[in-house]
């Protein structure tokens, strides 16, 4: 209740003075909190039309752009925080990761190996990983990822994107250990499950694949998916006994 009481008063402030920039501001900081993420992004570019000079405006109406999927408008709007402040490394991040998403490879890579310059950490680590996929760099991809946990043991989004590559890349032991890490720190978590069934099923262990399927359903029973995978598990163990 307390955001939407502080829009209203921000409303009346923009009501006396239609070009007060921190109003605007303010408000979208409220907007952003109770996740209406289109007003967050409207009161940002109508702030921007009075403030032109903060790279951390800009910075963060691209990032709410990039939450929208309008990737163009964010893209323009972390060039504009990138000219203001060229030692930021959150901006070049979001440029990388904002060319990812419009399929800029290229530029993108020059961007994270920007951000990783400034800042060698996790989170760079993990996104180069991210585009190294992309651009069918399995190899590097691997490097990236743990790279990524070697800075950040706790980095689920990392391991379970190791895990599925490691899967991609017929590694299931490893794989394995991947979605274990995950399972440590978060028992419950359903894409480390998932992965872990198909490395189970790979190895034709059964009944290990269907059970954390099992467990998946017991905390999402109406999961369609998981019961047809579940179902597809049964008919692969019943060809493997009778083969």
């Amino acid at each position: 209740g307390n955001h939407k009481d502080a829009i209203d008063q921000f409303t009346k402030a923009l009501a006396i003075d239609p070009e007060y920039a921190q109003a605007y501001v303010e408000r979208a900081r409220s907007y952003e909190a109770i996740g209406e993420l289109q007003h967050t992004a409207d009161d940002l570019k109508r702030a921007l039309t009075f403030e032109q000079k903060e790279p951390e405006l800009f910075f963060d109406a691209a990032r709410v752009n990039y939450e929208l999927a309008n990737y163009q408008d964010a893209l323009e709007l972390v060039n504009k925080s990138i000219a203001l402040d060229k030692k930021s490394e959150p901006a070049f991040r979001l440029l990388a990761r904002t060319q990812m998403a419009l399929e800029d490879f290229s530029n993108s890579l020059v961007s994270i190996n920007r951000a990783l310059e400034l800042k060698d950490n996790a989170e760079n680590n993990f996104y180069r990983g991210q585009l190294s996929e992309k651009m069918k760099n399995f190899n590097q991809a691997e490097t990236d990822y743990k790279n990524a946990l070697s800075r950040n043991n706790k980095y689920v989004e990392a391991y379970l994107a190791q895990a599925s590559l490691r899967l991609q890349l017929n590694k299931p032991q490893e794989a394995m250990e991947s979605c274990n890490a995950v399972l440590n720190l978060e028992p419950n978590n359903k894409e480390a499950l998932l992965i872990r069934s198909r490395v189970y099923a790979k190895l034709t262990e059964y009944p290990k694949a269907i059970d954390d399927l099992s467990k998946i359903l017991f905390n999402n029973p109406d999961d369609k998916e998981m019961y047809l995978v579940r179902g597809t598990y049964y008919q692969e163990f019943t060809q493997h006994q009778n083969a």
